[in-house]
């Protein structure tokens, strides 16, 4: 799993209060429909088993029993931890809403005298429960404190992972080091921040901050955080152990006053697989490490920021557009600009079967699993038992290693059946696919691909401008004929940055821009 165990004991306040909660709040219902009132903490169980308590303001219909029995006259619904503020609208899970947060419906009127007898064995329950927790953590001394988690022995020292992770919200910058970069032009530092798996758990992600050279203006460094593309699922992977490739993108940004991040996203570089094209995990990371960029020491950073990834980065800028104002309520989403996005995930297994690409299917499937689990995401019902011993390669290599070890492999030999025609499969790649949204991102959407577009087809993004336009998307579509899905950046940039300025200037869409050697889409008036 991508998070790193927590012990029990260190949940048990939280487990106290809970209780102390739901006996509160057999008193508080005032009808089937109500929510908890704001003092009120969910009782929540997560995927590893850990119980933890988080205010929620969301009611989510439909989701399926917890695990926790039904208290007496108050029905508990469960679900799973998360950020109070993270209600998110969409899940590859199914629900809408990433987190489940428990739902509590009213029976029948409690007499006076058990609400105070239960009121009584909830405070007892703190009590009991907090010296059993102090006892824990004194008995266990700062051995654990120190205590660190590698995803690979072999990363340096710096992507050893507290273990256990302190309690902290997202964005908490857990720990960071100055990169020396010949020719960078402003400063550099690999970063360590927490984000929230999927799930819900508190995970550690790597990624870096570049500061550009000079005084920031009123307000601060307006932000781009950089979403990349497809580079591995292994931890030898993560972009962050080679800054050097970030040199040439970043100083054009730097230069025009932008400060930038970019997220390693979980799993690449942190203990656990990479879900790869999970899109909330994606969207988190990308987000998070803009949170961190706020309290980052001399990175004067503004709450107005862009989105901008290609490839799979371009899949993550759409769901983190799409999460921003769930998600990340208190930073300023300025606009989403997405090269390349994967989407039409439903034909993507006919798409690439014999593509020089047709590993990312396997990426997939591997990525997905790591981020629903094998309930939701059963890899042995679409590999055969030599495609899931092939899938190990995913750990160990990166995209060139990973596209030799497939070069002469028969795909039909290691599926088991399309996953588009196996239920929770089916489900996932929906939920996963940009396609999909049935809100608009709340900022202008660019999308930008080559004609020739050898690993994502440019008929796939014609079909999401299409379907995002229907949903009222505020959106622009530039395709350059004869440019391959690598080779679209560079005739693109100059304009790109154009338009992103644009929109940190807030100017109206559509963007007056016409790039030479596009064709240049806008979505009709209604």
């Amino acid at each position: 799993m991508a998070a790193a165990e927590r012990p029990l004991g260190a949940a048990e306040p939280r487990l106290a209060a809970g209780f102390f909660a739901l006996a509160l709040r057999e008193g508080a219902l005032r009808d089937e429909d109500d929510r908890a009132p704001a003092f009120a903490e969910d009782l929540v169980v997560d995927r590893l088993g850990e119980l933890c308590f988080k205010a929620t303001g969301v009611r989510v219909p439909d989701v399926a029993p917890s695990p926790l029995a039904a208290y007496e006259d108050t029905q508990i619904i469960g679900g799973w931890c998360g950020s109070p503020k993270s209600a998110l609208r969409r899940s590859p899970l199914g629900q809408e809403g990433n987190y489940r947060p428990l739902i509590f419906r009213r029976g029948p009127p409690m007499p006076r005298n058990r609400l105070v007898a239960i009121v009584l064995s909830a405070v007892l329950g703190i009590v009991a429960l907090g010296f059993f927790w102090s006892s824990s953590n004194s008995s266990s001394g700062s051995g654990n404190s120190s205590a660190t988690t590698k995803g690979s022995p072999d990363l340096p020292d710096f992507y050893a992972v507290p273990n256990p992770l302190p309690e902290s919200s997202s964005g908490t910058i857990l720990k960071s080091e100055p990169v020396a970069l010949v020719g960078l032009n402003g400063a550099m530092s690999r970063v360590m921040y927490t984000s929230i798996s999927e799930l819900g758990v508190t995970i550690a992600v790597t990624g870096l901050i570049a500061i550009p050279n000079g005084t920031p203006p009123s307000g601060g460094w307006p932000v781009i955080t950089w979403a990349h593309g497809t580079t591995g699922i292994a931890d030898s992977c993560a972009p962050s152990l080679k800054p050097d490739d970030f040199t040439k993108l970043v100083n054009p940004l730097l230069d025009a006053g932008y400060l930038v991040v970019g997220t390693d996203y979980e799993g690449l570089g942190t203990p656990g697989r990479h879900p790869y094209i999970s899109g909330n995990s994606e969207a988190y990371g990308t987000l998070d490490i803009v949170k961190a960029a706020q309290v980052f020491p001399g990175a004067n950073a503004s709450k107005n920021y862009v989105v901008w990834g290609h490839s799979q980065g371009g899949h993550a800028a759409m769901f983190a557009g799409h999460d921003a104002e769930a998600y990340a309520p208190d930073l300023n989403l300025k606009g989403v600009v997405a090269g390349a996005p994967p989407s039409q995930l439903l034909l993507i297994n006919t798409a690439l079967q014999t593509s020089p690409f047709k590993y990312y299917i396997l990426m997939a499937g591997a990525g997905l699993n790591a981020a629903a689990g094998d309930t939701n995401a059963p890899l042995d019902k679409v590999l055969t038992p030599a495609g899931l011993k092939f899938l190990s390669n995913v750990d160990t290599m990166c995209t060139g290693e990973l596209g030799k070890a497939s070069a002469g492999v028969d795909l039909s030999s290691l599926q088991l059946a399309d996953p588009a025609s196996v239920p929770e499969w089916n489900l996932l790649l929906t939920n996963n696919d940009p396609g999909a949204f049935t809100i608009p991102i709340p900022a202008p959407l660019l999308i930008i691909h080559g004609g020739d577009d050898e690993q994502i087809p440019v008929a796939s993004s014609a079909l999401l401008f299409d379907q995002l336009c229907k949903i009222g998307q505020v959106e622009q579509r530039w395709v350059f004929a004869g440019q391959s899905h690598a080779g679209v950046i560079a005739p693109s940039f100059s304009s790109m940055m154009t338009w992103i300025g644009d929109r940190f200037a807030g100017k109206p869409m559509p963007d007056a821009i016409r790039p030479d050697g596009a064709v240049v889409q806008s979505c009709p008036k209604n």
